[in-house]
């Protein structure tokens, strides 16, 4: 049996696995995003993970009811005070019972055992439920990519397309920044560390596999190697990308590269982070036509403008616990969502138009953005 914690944020739950090489994979996976930790105490909240032969796991009755979540299917079992069973499948991959009794904050999963065992699916099932224990106590989950220096963060907010995922891939591999989400992210107080009177605020990533626009790999130094890889998501390589500078750059013509963390770490030499002290939020606007680029200051924006990047329900689904399988800490008090918007819309702001020349450039231009920062704080 091999114990280890895990951490996002301030939340912490604890694996008991006899899967030994589960808590590699979460390193592999997860880390340094999410914390793996030895020794974790005894009273955190609790997965007992179990191995079985593919013939232990339970035949579904087409009569079952079930939630389907993109490409997973929960079969719900059995649902009442006492107990909760569903068995979770993934198209494509083995299923995994899980089963608890509510609120008595231990859950136990059973993967299944043979030639393959299916790691993913455990490190996927415990990444929800750190999620679920986060979105249960209304901790505000952003549309948005971050970068940071020295623990100090700038938070990017668009909507799809805006640009997130290329700035923060480019920001982290040509301009000497560390990565810390692509897509989205999530805020918690720092008041302990704070240097400013109202506090501070935290960013967190959350890992998960970039969609790199194939534009952004431009004149890479990284380029070849990504194209000469064998990626998971694609199944292998993904041949020449020399034809991506001739593509009509924007949103409808975009082709996307996906990497998982480990696999842009080690193709890009990227650094990667857990979180950091958010000093200013950039909102990125990409324009097809736009040469260089041009920075103007946030101001007199209607209070409760950043609450439009709050991230969706769909964007949440895979955090969020639709059946009950965890319990949200104890010293927690759901209050609802929006909760770090006045402490995030009294940071300094810009507005950043850009074209897709800024590739090149991008020490250059995340300077520029750091200086019109200090000059929004300053005024």
């Amino acid at each position: 049996m091999r114990v280890f914690g895990l951490t996002a944020g301030n939340v912490t739950i604890r694996v008991e696995s006899e899967v030994a090489e589960l808590a590699d994979w979460a390193v592999r996976l997860l880390s340094p995003v999410f914390t793996v930790s030895a020794e974790p105490p005894a009273h955190l909240p609790t997965v007992r993970v179990v191995s079985r032969s593919r013939e232990w796991f339970p035949e579904v009755s087409d009569r079952v009811p079930r939630l389907h979540l993109d490409e997973e299917r929960i079969h719900v079992l059995e649902y009442d005070v006492e107990r909760v069973a569903v068995l979770w499948d993934r198209e494509g991959g083995f299923p995994l019972y899980v089963c608890t009794t509510p609120g008595s904050g231990v859950i136990d999963v059973t993967v299944t055992r043979g030639d393959v065992v299916d790691h993913r699916s455990a490190v996927r099932f415990l990444k929800f439920v750190l999620g679920a224990r986060l979105t249960a106590t209304g901790t505000d989950f952003m549309h948005g990519a971050a970068v940071a220096r020295e623990g100090r963060a700038l938070l990017l907010l668009a909507p799809s397309g805006g640009g997130k995922s290329s700035l923060s891939f480019n920001a982290s591999t040509r301009a000497d920044w560390t990565f810390l989400s692509d897509d989205l992210v999530f805020l918690a107080r720092d008041e302990v560390r704070s240097r400013r009177p109202q506090g501070e605020l935290r960013v967190h990533g959350w890992p998960h596999r970039l969609g790199v626009s194939s534009s952004a790999l431009v004149g890479h130094p990284a380029r070849t190697r990504i194209e000469e890889a064998s990626l998971r998501r694609h199944g292998g390589r993904i041949g020449s990308l020399s034809s991506a500078g001739s593509i009509p750059w924007g949103r409808a013509t975009r082709r996307r590269v996906y990497l998982d963390l480990d696999e842009f770490r080690q193709l890009t030499g990227a650094r990667v982070a857990a979180g950091g002290v958010v000093d200013g939020i950039v909102l990125p606007e990409p324009e097809e036509h736009r040469r260089g680029w041009q920075i103007e200051q946030v101001t007199h924006e209607p209070e409760g403008w950043s609450r439009r990047y709050l991230a969706s329900t769909e964007e949440l689904k895979f955090m969020i616990d639709f059946l009950g399988l965890t319990t949200a800490p104890a010293d927690s008090t759901p209050s609802g969502r929006g909760r770090t918007y006045p402490s995030l819309e009294r940071l300094p702001a810009v507005r950043v138009r850009y074209g897709s020349d800024v590739n090149s450039r991008m020490p250059q231009f995340w300077a520029e953005i750091c200086e019109a920062l200090e000059r929004s704080e300053a005024s």
